[in-house]
């Protein structure tokens, strides 16, 4: 929303590369039941199992993410392969900091095509944090049922906002996000300049 900034960057040569929706919702509606499409799973997967399938989920971001993105802003390895400390101290760390932590897999026949992490305030003070990636390919029949999944998972914690980021390009998720009470807490567009361009 800040028009004159945004008018010179782009003077600057500066071009838009990404946008993402920021979704809050008061609290977490009832969930209502969904089942998976035909052939595919859903299931929970614990601490270890998650940080061991880095691969299928580095994987899966570079499938979700469009390619202009990835060319201007690549996808680390190192976002989704966490050093053996992190994998060790983090579950303790999430307990004494109030967090309830879970984290589910979609997969079908071929291997992973969705992740699902929540971050639970059990505490009731702060907010509710999801993270939804879905493959492009999957997204429109995949987007109700994690969302669901995850209303579902919240209803046992203390009411809290509930915070969910996604891209502007995620149609279906944003859909299936409204479609549960969640509205636009704020849109904000990455630019960039290639000072590299010839």
């Amino acid at each position: 929303d800040n028009a004159p900034a945004y008018a010179l960057y782009r003077s600057l040569g500066f071009a838009q590369c990404d946008t993402t929706v920021h979704m809050r919702a008061q609290s977490a509606a009832p969930a209502s039941p969904v089942r998976p499409p035909s052939s595919t799973a859903l299931r929970r997967v614990l601490h270890k199992e998650w940080h061991r399938t880095w691969r299928a989920r580095f994987d899966l971001a570079q499938r979700e993410t469009p390619n202009g993105v990835r060319e201007l802003l690549p996808i680390s390895e190192h976002e989704y392969r966490r050093p053996w400390f992190v994998r060790l101290l983090g579950p303790g760390l999430a307990r004494l900091s109030g967090q309830h932590i879970e984290r589910w897999h979609v997969e079908d026949g071929k291997g992973l095509i969705a992740t699902l992490s929540i971050a639970g305030d059990a505490g009731g003070k702060g907010t509710h944090d999801i993270q939804i990636h879905i493959d492009p390919a999957h997204e429109a029949s995949l987007a109700p049922l994690v969302v669901e999944r995850s209303l579902a998972s919240l209803a046992a914690l203390p009411p809290c906002p509930v915070l969910c980021e996604t891209r502007a390009s995620n149609e279906a998720l944003l859909a299936a996000l409204r479609g549960r009470e969640f509205s636009e807490m704020a849109v904000w567009h990455t630019l960039a300049l290639r000072l590299d361009a010839t």
